[in-house]
């Protein structure tokens, strides 16, 4: 009601104070005496004194006065954010409009230095759909070096790990909680990777530390490719990641013990110890390109549960994790290799729209699911906090249904002294202020028996310690007097 009647509020432009009369200024306030909008017979100061019960502004003239200056404060953002929203939509656009003719030109492109069939293969996909998302633009920039082709690279690959251990990826697209355009970033992707012949045995991923092989190699980057020994015909590898000590490469042929004497560990290797496979060879990423692309179904959340619950009993009586957190990550809520919510645009406003779009499903899920925003949030906290290759194989051992291998996994993980149910560890979260420390970090670590000599390093760390210990000591008197022992880790005396 008062902001429709300012006067002009665009038209408003400040005054210089060498400008002004002395006689003008009458009043002292935060508003402008001068402007039309603050005059004694103005709408606005009507507006203004009939809100606050004033019958004259005259007689109340700096209360009135300070309430249309904030009105007119008020219209001014008002005016400056629909103008910015119109620049947001016109970037979006054009920027949409930018990659739609980016991936028209690329497809049209025939790759370079590549087999004849491989030449009759990309023609006979040309008609199929553009793609244009942003694993599928990754792919290409990654299918460029590999044929060692010119052109541009982004500066951070976030999706291109997901290369060559694809299998728990393609796992975790399809749980119910999982974002639905992560299928189709990743059905895409195998099709960009597929279309350039890159996937297993051709090309695996391993994990190396760089230190030693920055001494042979440089400084890393990504898209970095070199070979991995001095002899002409030794296999390449392509670095797909720099933010962390231990890089990612892309190998060519089968995975090496060492490069340089360096060790060569990863997920695929260590998939090896509970004879699993975490690549995806032709025929099973086409299997999973057919699975990702086809249309939503809903999915019948209680038979799902059921067809789990078996495995969730099965790593939470065995480690770390409480069964809700099990559940979590095998319905699609966390990926290690890409967190709770990857990113699917670069561009901050389409990613968090996509993201609000799907709020509306996602809430329906976890309600059949029976997990709270809160719930999913601690879930998360947990696992975040274990190994995250180790994750990545239980999704794909879950998929096999090779029970033998999930135990494996679990009896891996980290384990405590006194175990938890959702509820007890939902209560003991309720303490504290997780500003100063990770608080399960510390529930786990005092859930164990504490070194007799503990070291720490600030008195916070020392209060969130104790507060923890009379936490437990309170939750098991209360199990105690409900059932008469502590639950324990499976197998233990």
């Amino acid at each position: 009601m008062l902001l429709d009647t300012l006067v002009g509020v665009r038209q408003v432009k400040p005054v210089a104070s060498a400008d002004r009369k002395v006689s003008d200024v009458k009043h002292v306030g935060t508003y402008d005496p001068i402007s039309e909008d603050c005059r004694p017979d103005s709408a606005a100061m009507k507006m203004a004194a009939s809100i606050l019960g004033i019958e004259d502004p005259a007689q109340h003239y700096d209360l009135c006065a300070s309430m249309v200056q904030l009105a007119l404060q008020v219209a001014k953002h008002n005016f400056r954010v629909e103008r910015l929203n119109k620049k947001l939509t016109l970037r979006i656009a054009r920027r949409k409009r930018e990659e739609e003719s980016a991936a028209a030109s690329e497809t049209t492109q025939p790759l370079d230095g590549t087999s004849s069939t491989h030449v009759e293969h990309t023609e006979k996909v040309d008609n199929r759909p553009k793609f244009t998302t942003l694993a599928a633009k990754e792919a290409r920039q990654l299918a460029d070096i590999v044929h060692k082709k010119p052109g541009t690279r982004s500066k951070q690959w976030r999706w291109l790990p997901v290369v060559g251990i694809g299998k728990s990826f393609a796992i975790w697209a399809q749980g119910p909680l999982a974002h639905p355009l992560v299928k189709l970033h990743l059905a895409e992707m195998f099709s960009v990777l597929l279309d350039a012949g890159i996937c297993s045995p051709a090309w695996n991923q391993a994990s190396v530390k760089w230190e030693t092989l920055a001494r042979h190699y440089g400084k890393s980057h990504i898209g970095l490719s070199f070979k991995l020994s001095d002899a002409d015909d030794a296999p390449r590898a392509i670095m797909l990641n720099r933010s962390h000590s231990e890089k990612k490469l892309l190998i060519e042929g089968e995975i090496p013990d060492a490069i340089h004497d360096v060790a060569v560990t990863g997920t695929a290797v260590r998939g090896k110890e509970f004879g699993l496979s975490t690549t995806l060879s032709q025929a099973e990423m086409q299997k999973y390109i057919s699975l990702l692309s086809s249309e939503d179904s809903e999915i019948d959340i209680e038979a799902w549960k059921e067809s789990v619950a078996s495995y969730i009993t099965a790593v939470a009586s065995r480690c770390v994790l409480t069964e809700r957190a099990v559940l979590v990550l095998l319905a699609g809520g966390y990926h290690p290799g890409l967190g709770k919510a990857p990113i699917l645009f670069t561009d901050y406003t389409q990613n968090s729209i996509a993201y609000e779009q799907d709020k509306e499903r996602s809430a329906a899920i976890r309600k059949k699911l029976k997990i709270s925003l809160k719930n999913l949030d601690t879930a998360v906290e947990q696992l975040d906090a274990v190994d995250g290759e180790l994750l990545e194989l239980l999704l794909v051992a879950v998929s096999d249904k090779n029970m033998d291998a999930v135990i494996a996994i679990a009896e891996q993980l980290p384990s405590t002294k006194i175990m938890f149910d959702d509820a007890q560890f939902d209560h003991l979260l309720g303490w504290g202020n997780s500003y100063y420390e990770n608080k399960v970090a510390a529930i786990w670590k005092v859930a164990n028996p504490l070194q007799q000599r503990l070291q720490l390093k600030r008195w916070i760390r020392l209060r969130t310690y104790c507060g923890y210990i009379v936490a437990l000591g309170n939750l098991c008197r209360c199990r105690r007097s409900t059932t008469g022992i502590l639950r324990r880790p499976v197998g233990a005396a």
